[in-house]
C-alpha cells in the first residue's frame, strides 16, 4: 500500500469515527479532533499526489491511478461536484496513458469499477464503494469510464460464487422463509424481461449479500472457545499476509488482543483442535513481528509444535499451506 492511498484509507476511517461519535452522543470534542484528523489525512494523500504527478513516470504509474480512484471516492461521498467533474476526467485520462483499462491489472480495474478496491477489503472501519460506480450513481448517467470488453468478460463469470451450492454442501440450518423469498419476485415478474442483462447479474448477487446478512441477524454466532481466536487469525492474516500492513498502529493492538483471547483457550485447542492451534500462534508470531507480544507467540508455537509432531519445518510448512498460509520474501524461518 502505497503512503498517499494510505492516508485516504485513514480519512475515510476517521471520518466514519467521527460521524459514529457524533449519532452516538459522544462529546463534540472528540468527533471535532476525529474530523479534524480527517481532513489532515486528506490533505496529505492530495500532497502525495500532486508531487507524483510532477514526475512524468510516477504520474502514469498504477498506483497513482488508484490514488486518484480513491480521492475520488471520498469527494463522491461528500457529493463535491465540481472538484469530481475535474478529477474523473483526470483519472480517465491517467488510465488512458497508463496503458488503457487492458493495460492495468485485473485488481486495479475492480478498484476503480466495482466495490471495495483491493486495498480496502481488509477490514477498515470505512469501507467505501468505488469512484467510478457512485459517481455514476451520483450523477445519474453512464459511468464516464466505458467498462472494457476484457473486464467484462472476466467479471460475468465471478456470479457463480454467490449461487447456491449443491446438497452436499448444504447449511446445517432451516432458511427462514421471510430470508428465502427475499428478491424470487424480480425474476418472476413479467417485466424482468425487460431488466438489462448487467441487472440480472446483479440482482442474484444483491439478493444472496441482503440473505447472508439476514441470516446472520437470525442465527447470531455461537460464542466458544473457538470461534473468537479463529476470527481474530483470520483478521491477522488479511492485514500481514495479504494487505502486507503490519507496521501500521492497529496490527499491534491487534496481536495484543489476539494474545488475550487465545491464552487462556489454548489448554482447550490443545485438546480439540492441536494443528489450528499451531497456526494460530504462527499466524500470530508474524503479525506481532517487532512488537512485544512476539516472543509470547514464539515460545507458545514451539511447545505446540513439539506436541503436534512436527519435527522440522516442511513438516510445519506443509500443515500451515492447509489452512492459509503461502511463501512470502520476508519470511526468515
Amino acid at each position: 500500500m502505497s503512503p498517499g492511498q494510505l492516508y485516504t484509507k485513514l480519512c475515510l476511517a476517521a471520518g466514519h469515527k467521527a460521524a459514529l461519535e457524533s449519532c452516538n452522543g459522544v462529546s463534540s470534542i472528540a468527533s471535532q479532533r476525529s474530523l479534524r484528523d480527517c481532513l489532515q489525512f486528506r490533505t496529505n494523500a492530495v500532497r502525495i499526489l500532486n508531487d507524483l504527478l510532477q514526475d512524468p513516470v510516477t504520474a502514469v504509474a498504477e498506483s497513482t491511478v488508484l490514488l486518484v480512484g480513491s480521492i475520488v471516492t471520498i469527494e463522491t461521498i461528500n457529493a463535491e461536484f465540481a472538484a469530481l467533474q475535474t478529477h474523473m476526467k483526470g483519472l480517465a485520462t491517467l488510465a488512458e496513458l497508463a496503458g488503457g483499462l487492458d493495460a492495468l491489472e485485473h485488481m486495479t480495474v475492480s478498484s476503480i469499477y466495482q466495490y471495495n478496491t483491493p486495498l480496502m477489503f481488509i477490514p477498515f472501519a470505512a469501507n467505501a464503494p468505488s469512484a467510478v460506480t457512485v459517481y455514476a450513481a451520483l450523477q445519474n448517467e453512464p459511468p464516464i469510464i466505458p467498462m472494457s470488453a476484457k473486464f467484462r468478460s472476466e467479471i460475468l463469470q465471478e456470479p457463480a460464487i454467490f449461487y447456491r451450492r449443491p446438497d452436499a454442501y448444504a447449511i446445517g440450518f432451516v432458511i427462514p422463509p421471510y430470508i428465502a423469498t427475499l428478491g424470487s419476485r424480480f425474476a418472476s415478474s413479467r417485466w424482468y424481461t425487460e431488466v438489462s442483462p448487467s441487472l440480472k447479474y446483479f440482482l442474484p448477487i444483491f439478493t444472496r449479500l441482503i440473505q447472508h446478512f439476514e441470516l446472520g441477524k437470525a442465527y447470531p454466532e455461537l460464542v466458544n472457545d473457538l470461534n473468537p481466536p479463529l476470527r481474530y487469525s483470520l483478521l491477522v492474516y488479511l492485514y500481514v499476509r495479504v494487505s502486507h500492513v503490519q507496521s501500521l498502529p492497529i496490527v499491534r493492538h491487534m496481536v495484543e488482543t489476539f494474545k488475550h483471547i487465545l491464552a487462556p483457550r489454548i489448554p482447550y485447542l490443545l485438546v480439540i483442535a492441536p494443528d489450528l492451534l499451531f497456526w494460530m500462534l504462527v499466524i500470530g508470531g508474524l503479525g506481532s513481528k517487532g512488537y512485544n507480544t512476539h516472543s509470547w507467540f514464539v515460545d507458545h508455537t514451539a511447545y505446540v509444535a513439539q506436541h503436534v509432531g512436527l519435527s522440522d519445518r516442511h513438516q510445519a510448512r506443509r500443515l500451515l499451506g492447509e489452512f492459509f498460509y503461502t511463501d512470502q520474501p520476508e519470511d526468515t524461518w
